[in-house]
């Protein structure tokens, strides 16, 4: 018994120790793996979901680009404008029936959304036409497509309501012969203010091959996908919608709770291009959790198993009073995570060494491969706190914390950078002649700016689409002198980063905040850095020394009547006076926030539209380019006001133009009228006001400052003229030559006659 005690004592020490060990790194790397699984989880399906979202986005801009194409063709225009009452209608209702004829069969949105309608609702006569016919009003809403949840007044005030850009909305309809679900996208006519919504353009599509898209993103045949429009309404959802409890509209993204803390699922939240849309993906949290459960059970089995193993080994060693190391062995190559360097073990001490080994080296993989996540994470979270997650809940702090980020400052300010012009301008993806790329700017700007804003205490980065760079500051110095020095800081890196990198930055500063409303400083930020976008001369801009008209901007219809006057008479310097007049009211004296800003340039280039509608000009003769998209690509306000004036002075040219070849015309159409004419005794000024229409004082100016000489020098002259060649060529009568050129009188004639030449008509047959 004095033997039999120690040396079982011993070998339980060693059996302990061991096992031990071997569960502690099998613990491990199952909390580890269970960790990245998630993570992979919700990036597979963050993944997924951007392709889904990409294929998405280019079928709504192709349906609205086609709806800006029709909106923007002068038949559709001069139909818009024409009443009833002008001959010209039914031609006008023809044409731009023709023009969305065209539009539905040749465009590619047509193949791939059939069957496909699109209509124009003309309020000024309550007809509907498409690609086919014209119809009523009534007849349309009831037979042609028809909408389940709504009467026909409700679908004409929807139809009325003014929209200065495209606006998508799916209904239950009868559509295409087949009750279903459709897509509208209306825009009202014209791009105009409210007051003067003259009808609508829309176009109808299935939401089939919207659907088919969804489904093809969905990982799992249990998961759901969504897109949200503006309001947050279900636009389009395909899958299982099996999710009681979870807010489509405003919930988190990542692992959701719901109905009660035994359901979770995997929410994934991604923004539209455009930002009109939100697309969203769920899918039951079950789909790792078998996998975690799965590795968790073999855990324990092999818990037990080693467990038992060790008891009987316990067993036989205190009756057998030794037991064999080889046996321990035999039971970790059955049991153990194994590997290939381990059969070239020395001998059994080795291979239980080398066992231990492998256990910590994979659990220290973990760890690294957890490091190298970690910026991204840390991104992933400063994203998530700068558009309103709560800062102060456990589990976000919780999250923080593990990934190093703190948030015990006494105050946060937020600061949003855009890179502007230089080589490294983010709207260039291609790579310079130095090899360095646009990220590779964004990366050197965000570390540049972390490094001198978080001198003041900390300071995490993080990028917000590929518009902005977000930078979150915190510190415990007093507001006013915590703005004043960042704001140092930061013009001191954007001088370091213009002269040894050339990357050209715009700043947004946030006023500074408490940590729960680090949200509202981010939103400031991004609004100050729009607005430094367009002012050239302010590249630093804090939001509190804005002074933001919220309400409305300033362009009046009689401003909108005088332009539209002095473009149709051709003055280009009173049209550039009245829209610096605009934009100086506008931006000098007020400032506007980024979107009334681009209300305001689309509303001035509306009146473009309506002048070419007014005038009868083509667009493709007004414009070489798409005004549109000129406009959008300028980066300040300046340049959106030399766009605006170049179309405008086109517009001038145009018109200037038109008059002179309406001039010519109507000059050469009297002397033809006369020459032709003159014989007639009754010709007059009179007679010439009843063939073309037009009052006698505007006749007789216009053939003065056209032709040089009065209306009735002319005819006289050209009277005498031709009595002339009678008297020479013929052996007429005067009285016969005063009839045959126009004078019922023979002594008016001679008197004329003399008036001219100096003589009289006898007198002039003698010397010729």
């Amino acid at each position: 018994m004095r033997i039999r005690l120690p040396l079982f004592a011993k070998f339980m020490l060693t059996y302990i120790c061991v096992l031990v060990l071997a569960l502690i790194g099998g613990l491990v790397i199952n909390f580890k793996y269970a960790e990245i699984l998630e993570s992979q989880t919700e990036r597979y399906n963050e993944v997924i979901l951007q392709q889904s979202q990409k294929v998405l986005d280019e079928k709504f801009l192709a349906i609205e680009k086609l709806l800006y194409d029709a909106f923007f063709s002068t038949e559709i225009n001069n139909f818009l404008y024409a009443s009833k009452s002008q001959s010209s209608y039914y031609y006008d209702m023809y044409v731009a029936s023709r023009e969305l004829s065209g539009m539905t069969l040749n465009s590619k949105v047509a193949q791939e959304f059939a069957p496909l309608n699109i209509y124009l609702y003309q309020a000024r006569s309550d007809v509907v036409i498409d690609g086919t016919s014209k119809y009523d009003v009534e007849y349309y809403f009831s037979q042609v497509a028809r909408y389940n949840d709504m009467n026909l007044q409700e679908w004409k005030d929807l139809q009325l309501r003014y929209k200065w850009r495209a606006s998508f909305s799916r209904k239950r309809a009868a559509f295409g012969g087949v009750l279903q679900d459709v897509i509208t996208c209306t825009n009202t006519l014209p791009l105009a203010p409210a007051n003067s919504n003259l009808g609508t353009l829309g176009i109808m599509v299935p939401t089939e091959p919207f659907q088919e898209v969804l489904k093809a993103g969905i990982i799992d045949k249990e998961g759901a996908a969504f897109v949200l429009d503006e309001e947050g309404t279900v636009l389009i959802s395909a899958g299982s919608a099996a999710f009681p409890g979870i807010d489509l509209l405003s919930g988190p993204s990542g692992l959701y709770s719901y109905s009660d803390d035994e359901n979770q699922a995997i929410v994934t939240r991604l923004p539209s291009s455009t930002g009109k849309f939100t697309y969203i993906s769920v899918i039951p949290a079950s789909i790792y959790l078998r996998q975690i459960r799965s590795m968790q059970n073999t855990t324990a089995a092999i818990i037990v198993i080693m467990l038992l193993i060790g008891a009987l080994l316990s067993l036989l060693f205190a009756r057998n009073h030794t037991v064999s190391i080889k046996m321990l062995v035999t039971s970790l190559k059955q049991h153990a995570f194994t590997r290939s360097d381990l059969s070239n073990s020395a001998n059994e001490l080795d291979y239980i060494g080398k066992t231990v080994l492998s256990v910590l080296a994979e659990n220290n993989s973990v760890k690294q491969k957890m490091e190298d996540y970690l910026p991204l994470l840390q991104s992933s979270l400063i994203t998530q706190l700068l558009k309103g997650d709560n800062p102060d809940s456990a589990k976000t702090v919780a999250s923080l914390e593990a990934s190093g980020i703190y948030l015990d400052k006494t105050l946060f300010c937020a600061i949003a950078i855009s890179l502007v012009g230089g080589k490294y301008d983010t709207a260039d993806v291609e790579y310079d002649a130095a090899g360095n790329s646009a990220n590779l700017a964004r990366f050197a700007a965000s570390n540049v700016v972390s490094e001198v804003a978080g001198q003041l205490g900390v300071a995490y980065s993080a990028a917000i689409g590929l518009e902005y760079i977000a930078i979150l500051a915190g510190s415990d110095l007093e507001c006013a002198s915590f703005e004043e020095k960042l704001e140092a800081k930061l013009r001191e890196a954007m001088v370091f980063l213009q002269e040894h990198m050339g990357i050209y930055l715009r700043f947004g500063i946030g006023t500074p905040r408490s940590v729960g409303d680090i949200h509202i400083s981010f939103r400031e930020a991004r609004t100050a850095c729009d607005l430094s976008l367009y002012d050239p001369l302010r590249d630093i801009v804090k939001y509190q020394d804005i002074e933001v008209s919220s309400q409305s901007y300033s362009y009046p219809v009689e401003t909108e009547m005088q332009i539209i006057s002095s473009v149709k008479n051709g003055s280009k310097e009173r049209m550039r006076e009245l829209l610096q007049e605009v934009i100086s009211e506008n931006f000098k004296v007020s400032k506007l926030p980024l979107e009334l800003a681009r209300c305001l340039f689309f509303d001035i280039m509306s009146t473009a539209i309506k002048i070419l509608g007014e005038m009868r000009i083509a667009y493709n003769e007004a414009f070489d380019a798409e005004p549109m998209r000129l406009l959008t690509s300028c980066k300040n306000i300046s340049e959106m006001e030399n766009v605006l004036i170049r179309i405008f002075d086109g517009l001038c040219e145009i018109a200037n133009n038109k008059q002179t070849s309406h001039n010519e015309k109507l000059k050469e159409s009297l002397v033809e009228c006369i020459d032709k004419n003159f014989q007639n005794p009754d010709l007059c000024l009179n007679s010439i006001v009843d063939i073309f229409h037009l009052s006698p004082a505007y006749i007789s100016r216009f053939f003065k400052e056209s032709v040089g000489i009065n209306f009735v020098d002319y005819l006289r002259a050209k009277r005498i003229d031709k009595a002339v060649w009678y008297l020479k060529n013929t052996d007429m009568q005067v009285n016969g030559i005063a009839e045959r050129v126009g004078y019922t009188s023979s002594v008016v004639f001679i008197r004329n006659f003399k008036k001219i030449h100096g003589i009289t008509p006898g007198e002039m047959r003698i010397r010729l």
